[in-house]
């Protein structure tokens, strides 16, 4: 049994009035790159490998549109991680990638062991795009129910079920390093 829980809860980064992150500062721009006003949280949420922790109906949103306009304008916010647990997830990709692709506009950090995506060709829109999980060196890992969702290119949704394109993003995991017995 969890010593601790989260219910019904619900965290969002940027979007709403007061933030400075809302459609008059960090309105969506097709294919923008440096938007210092428009970088957000390092990392929202980390559950260290001592934590015990069940989660139920969480939903921590990088905000894509603003609720507090009327128009529901959609907007730019970067991230450059959402969740980090250590030892125990629906996730989508970033509206904006692959404009511009992961991990900009922050950089990869090695001591998170982030993915560099250095092997991604300039030309492939479904590379370089964030992982909805990411294990590096983990043990006994069981994942069940992992919804991975992958919709848009650059704000586009015709990436879907396309002829020539069937897919958004190429891999919505990575596993590597000294890791052992996970199980998907």
């Amino acid at each position: 049994m969890s010593e601790r829980g989260i219910w019904s809860t619900h965290f969002r980064t940027g979007g709403t009035r007061g933030t400075n992150q809302t459609p008059l500062n960090c309105l969506k721009i097709t294919g923008a790159r440096k938007r210092p006003e428009c970088q957000d949280a390092f990392l929202q949420l980390h559950i260290t490998s001592q934590t015990s922790l069940y989660m139920e109906n969480v939903w921590p949103w990088i905000a894509d549109h603003n609720l507090d306009y009327p128009d529901h304008s959609q907007i730019d916010i970067f991230n450059a991680r959402t969740i980090l647990v250590e030892r125990q997830a629906q996730t989508e990709s970033a509206y904006y990638q692959s404009e511009p692709p992961a991990p900009e506009p922050f950089t990869s950090l090695a001591s998170w062991t982030d993915p560099v995506f250095d092997s991604c060709s300039i030309n492939d829109n479904t590379c370089a795009k964030g992982y909805g999980i990411d294990i590096t060196n983990g043990k006994n890992i069981y994942i069940y129910n992992a919804g991975l969702y992958s919709f848009f290119q650059n704000w586009n949704t015709s990436c879907i079920g396309t002829p020539t394109d069937s897919y958004c993003q190429k891999a919505m995991f990575r596993i590597e390093g000294n890791t052992q017995n996970v199980y998907i």
